[in-house]
């Protein structure tokens, strides 16, 4: 089975729950027991996608929210800080609820009706984090991004 996207809108176009699903069966499905009990950190939803289709648990603060690639790239080269780091509300009018994670880390939780809500989750599934078995997915734009190719281990 062969996956190709180009473009977002061919994505968009095939449905990205599909594409994910595509994809857990041909790389992850391969050696279930070798992939469980993961801490999976994406920018995106595109990682709670792939915890759901696994049936695994969300054992990464970064489920459900948004964070800007390159404060992505900052969270994951200081993990362990920013997993102990405070929290502060600056939604200040968006959509959704928005935290300042260390006095630097933006992060949209899209899917929280409320700041407290999500800094619960983050706190919770930051307790969980599995430091021996991390796993981080980033976008093929993303190397332009200085420091995320460069990234050794999220566990630094």
């Amino acid at each position: 089975m062969r996956i190709c996207i180009k473009r977002v809108g061919e994505a968009a176009k095939l449905g990205i729950n599909v594409c994910f699903r595509k994809l857990r069966f041909v790389v992850f499905n391969r050696h279930r027991k070798a992939n469980e009990g993961r801490s999976l950190f994406c920018n995106n939803c595109v990682g709670a996608l792939v915890l759901h289709d696994f049936g695994l648990r969300f054992d990464a603060p970064t489920v459900n929210l948004l964070i800007h690639p390159k404060d992505f790239v900052e969270m994951l080269s200081h993990l362990g800080a920013y997993m102990q780091a405070d929290m502060e509300d600056i939604t200040n009018g968006n959509r959704c609820p928005v935290g300042l994670l260390g006095g630097r880390i933006q992060l949209f939780f899209h899917h929280y009706a409320s700041f407290d809500r999500a800094k619960a989750a983050w706190k919770h599934r930051a307790k969980r984090v599995l430091r021996q078995y991390l796993c981080r997915i980033g976008g093929k734009g993303w190397m332009h991004l200085r420091g995320f190719a460069e990234l050794r281990s999220a566990s630094d």
